[in-house]
């Protein structure tokens, strides 16, 4: 069973108050202030080597993915003194569910090859989630009704994801650009998903707002900022750069753009695989092949911040100690003793002389 650590277990709550208070007054410091560490699984399977899944997220959630092997430190058994990484590597984590709204810009501007190329894009973004994964889909043009839900606009959270390719497949261009609305409500369908589970938004627009009527320039992040949800945004020709910027900058998510609608693939690639990504950690064990269950620590620390994580790593290869053979206990043959008796005594023999002699 995977456990979860904040700190240090001396400075836990202070840590954890410090955390909260920065991200109330800065959120987009917050992130190089606090720490998410998950020890997500153990192999043992090459013993004594062993590799260890971890997953490092900011204070917003998100995976931070520039670390290296000295981030980090091992310990077996709580023992004092730590063990090195011997090497370090990333991979997209399978079993990581993520809840993730996608909005994207269906307005005028987009017709054409624009629209295809948006299409494909969130399409390839689909193929890299699973089972465990939920997003809703936002197509917005015109005007936008913050209270109700458009069915002719958004798929709500689901992680069956046939309808989701269907809803793309069937999207049209046409209308205005409503960008501060569209981006305020896409937050606020971020409601629905929990807490406790990662959650961001991707958002995607090639043009400038149109005929907001409830947000304005700051409403999106403002309310982002409060919810703790990252906003990853991509722009696409004559995108509204310095709102789209600001608007990742200020809740820890990453902003690119795009020269041409073709490159709209590989940046929407590149935000699934960001939200997924998680280190392998390779050592070589101390603990002893007893058969047993020992606990694994992993310490992390990075711009002034540490975050611990336990986990079990399940019962070792058993190695048993070498024994002499016992001794082998033979049962004797009992001996059976014989009494010898006496024979009886040979008849006289019987002769011509004998049979002719006259008895007297």
């Amino acid at each position: 069973m995977k456990r979860l650590f904040f700190l240090t277990s001396r400075f836990t709550l202070q840590a954890l108050l410090v955390g909260l208070i920065i991200s109330a007054v800065s959120p987009a410091s917050a992130q190089t202030a606090f720490l998410i560490l998950t020890l997500d699984s153990v192999h043992t399977n090459q013993y004594p080597v062993l590799q260890l899944d971890v997953t490092v997220r900011d204070a917003n959630g998100v995976p931070i993915t520039e670390l290296t092997a000295d981030n980090f430190e091992i310990n077996e058994d709580r023992a004092p003194k730590a063990i090195k990484v011997e090497s370090l590597e990333t991979q997209i984590n399978t079993n990581s569910g993520v809840w993730v709204v996608m909005a994207i810009d269906v307005s005028g501007s987009m017709a054409g090859q624009r629209l295809d190329d948006a299409k494909a894009a969130a399409t390839r973004f689909l193929d890299t989630m699973t089972d465990a994964d939920h997003v809703a889909v936002y197509a917005f043009s015109g005007s936008i009704d913050l209270d109700a839900v458009d069915p002719t606009h958004e798929v709500a959270f689901t992680s069956d994801k046939k309808p989701l390719y269907d809803f793309i497949a069937s999207l049209q261009a046409g209308g205005k650009t409503p960008l501060y609305d569209a981006a305020y409500k896409s937050v606020l369908m971020l409601d629905a998903a929990p807490v406790a589970e990662p959650r961001a938004l991707l958002l995607f627009t090639d043009g400038r707002d149109e005929g907001s009527q409830k947000a304005g320039v700051d409403t999106a992040a403002t309310e982002a900022q409060r919810r703790a949800i990252p906003v990853f945004t991509i722009g696409l020709g004559e995108a509204d750069t310095d709102f789209i910027k600001e608007l990742s900058r200020r809740t820890g998510g990453d902003y690119q753009s795009a020269a041409e609608s073709a490159a709209l693939a590989d940046l929407f690639q590149g935000v699934a695989t960001r939200l997924k990504t998680q280190y392998v950690l390779t050592y070589t064990s101390t603990l002893p092949p007893d058969g047993q269950s020992h606990k694994i620590t992993v310490a992390v620390s990075a711009n002034g911040a540490t975050a611990f994580a336990e986990a079990d790593t399940g019962p070792l290869p058993l190695s048993p100690t070498a024994t002499a053979n016992p001794p082998v206990h033979v049962t004797p043959t009992p001996v059976v003793e014989v009494t010898a008796t006496a024979l009886p005594p040979s008849p006289t023999p019987i002769t011509p002389a004998s049979l002719s002699r006259t008895p007297s």
